[in-house]
């Protein structure tokens, strides 16, 4: 069975549990970094399958600006979630594209989502 690379770049880091209780991380090979200029080149050396951005619990720097500039200078083709509270105010639904990434509210409908492109490129 092949497993599915997934990035986490989070501005405040949670262990692996928090983030099994929403992904099956036997399916997946995992790495969470923190959000800083070495997290986005290990995020892109990595290769990922998926990558989220993970802003939800931080009033800290602008994780989605930085990995935009970052982004912008290398090719990356596949599914990007930017998890912020402010995605809901700021969109229908709280869901909308901007470029490659996906901004999105912490919800089930995300998460199933997530899960869907996770079993999806598993088989």
């Amino acid at each position: 069975m092949k497993r599915t690379k997934m990035a986490i770049i989070s501005s405040e880091l949670k262990d692996d549990s928090f983030w099994n209780a929403y992904f099956d991380l036997k399916k997946v090979i995992f790495k969470n970094f923190d959000s800083s200029p070495k997290s986005f080149d290990a995020t892109m050396d990595m290769c990922p399958d998926i990558v989220i951005l993970d802003e939800y619990y931080s009033q800290k720097q602008d994780l989605y600006r930085l990995f935009l500039e970052r982004i912008n200078n290398f090719e990356m083709d596949v599914p990007i979630y930017h998890f912020s509270p402010g995605n809901s105010c700021a969109h229908h639904k709280g869901e909308t594209s901007s470029g490659p990434i996906r901004r999105v509210v912490f919800s089930e409908d995300a998460l199933e989502e997530i899960n869907e492109l996770v079993v999806s490129s598993t088989k």
